[in-house]
């Protein structure tokens, strides 16, 4: 399951993912997002996936980076959280893919993915475990 939501006042999507994740879900919210009349692709993102349970395969995060890519759904940086050993290898198969079409990073803490998107995160996000 995904959650979104752009709050404007910071040029920020806020993307939380959990329980049960397929990489369609994503696709889904690749699909919403554009049709959000508060979207552009200059937005910064977080991209919260504690509690997820990402159920796709390395092929099909990098597949996801190639659909952002192509469409140039985002020219942002982005900030992956993550407290999984498969949310950080995704996390950083999709920064690999992306290349250098926008920045992304991950992080295990909130205070750190703030820092690097220059936001303090800490209304949007639940509290670091």
């Amino acid at each position: 399951m995904y959650q979104y939501h752009i709050v404007a006042e910071h040029n920020l999507i806020v993307l939380k993912l959990s329980g049960v994740v397929h990489w369609e879900d994503i696709g889904r919210y690749f699909g919403e997002l554009v049709e959000n009349s508060d979207y552009h692709r200059e937005l910064k993102g977080v991209c919260d996936l504690r509690g997820a349970d990402l159920q796709f395969s390395p092929e099909e995060s990098k597949q996801l980076a190639r659909i952002s890519r192509e469409q140039q759904l985002t020219t942002g940086r982005w900030a992956f959280i993550t407290d999984t050993p498969s949310g950080t290898a995704l996390a950083i198969i999709y920064g690999r893919e992306i290349g250098d079409f926008h920045t992304s990073k991950f992080f295990t803490t909130i205070a750190a993915a703030s820092e690097f998107l220059s936001i303090d995160l800490t209304p949007y996000l639940e509290p670091d475990n």
